[in-house]
Formats: C-alpha cells, structure tokens, sequence
C-alpha cells in the first residue's frame, strides 16, 4: 500500500473502513439469519427450499467484500469529500487485490495494541 497516498487520505479512508464494517456486519448477520430459516424450513420439511435458501444464504456471505465495497461506492456518490480516497482505495484494490488491502487498510487505521 502506497505510504503517501494513505496519509493524504487517512480521515477518509478511516470513514470508509467504518462504513465497510458496518455493511458487512449487516451481510453476516443476513447470512446466519438465512441459514437458521433454511434449518427451520428443513425442519418443517420443505427440503428444497431449505437447500435454496441456504445456498442463496451462502453466496451471500462469500461475496460479503465485494457487496460491501459495491454498497460503500454508492455511499460514496452521495459524499463528494469522499471520492479521492475511494478512486485512490480502487486503484490500491485493483494492484493488490481487495483483501489484501483491506486487510492492510485496517491493520493501519485500527492497529492492536
């Protein structure tokens, strides 16, 4: 990840981290909630529509990165203060692949102490 570009955008990209976490939470708890009505449904007998479901419940929760990023660009519209740090963030994710950078992205605006 690019050292100047993440300080000049460093404000920003923390609200986008925030953001990013927050739709994300949002998918996984969607996620868990669709398999626990796949099991109810299993339970009920309704067989196909629990493997639908929970197959639906699946492919949400694995392209949970890239809905959230998805969901953060459209946010972003709506915040003009925002766009630099999102172009410079897509170009980060467009060289190093999106969960390297935001793994790295969250390393360094939320370090552990």
């Amino acid at each position: 990840m690019e050292e100047q570009g993440f300080l000049h955008h460093k404000e920003a990209l923390a609200k986008l981290a925030v953001h990013v976490h927050k739709i994300t939470t949002v998918i996984v708890l969607l996620s868990f909630a669709g398999y626990g009505m796949a099991g109810w449904l299993w339970f009920k007998g309704q067989t196909m529509e629990a493997l639908v479901v929970a197959t639906l419940s699946y492919l949400f929760f694995r392209l949970f990165r890239q809905i959230s990023l998805m969901v953060v660009r459209r946010i972003v519209v709506f915040n003009e203060e925002l766009h630099p740090a999102m172009e410079w963030l897509d170009a980060q994710i467009k060289e190093q692949g999106a969960q390297q950078t935001m793994s790295e992205l969250d390393r360094r605006l939320f370090p552990r102490d």
